[in-house]
């Protein structure tokens, strides 16, 4: 994090300044992905946060089939077909989530860690929260 404090007068005592945080946004050919950092809600300090973003013609309906063109609703539901083609959206998904946080990081392998023991066939090991 940058502060630039302006070099101009004090205003009754207070000088301006600006806070720059960094982002990182990685695009894909099918949508992008953006780590921000921004202020804790009920704490001191900052957190790390993942947003992606999917073009609209590229979502479907719950559905199905093609989402119909125009505005999103409120609380409207859309499904994303995550297939071999676009794979690479969901690696890169995965890898910011890794990079955002080391409780991020965490998350990631115990969640790799159950795809692959079910994918191995392996009983879980650990008890379910």
């Amino acid at each position: 994090m940058q502060v630039e404090v302006a070099t101009n007068p004090a205003v009754n005592g207070f000088q301006s300044a600006v806070q720059r945080l960094p982002q990182f946004i990685k695009t894909t050919p099918h949508g992008w992905v953006q780590i921000q950092l921004k202020q804790k809600q009920r704490a001191v300090g900052y957190q790390a946060m993942v947003y992606v973003c999917l073009p609209l013609d590229e979502v479907l309906a719950m559905d199905g089939t093609p989402r119909k063109a125009g505005n999103a609703k409120s609380k409207e539901t859309v499904y994303y077909d995550f297939n071999r083609a676009n794979s690479s959206l969901l690696l890169d998904i995965i890898h910011a989530f890794g990079i955002a946080s080391q409780p991020h990081n965490d998350d990631l392998r115990k969640i790799l860690g159950k795809i692959l023991e079910t994918a191995n066939g392996a009983p879980s090991t650990s008890s379910a929260r």
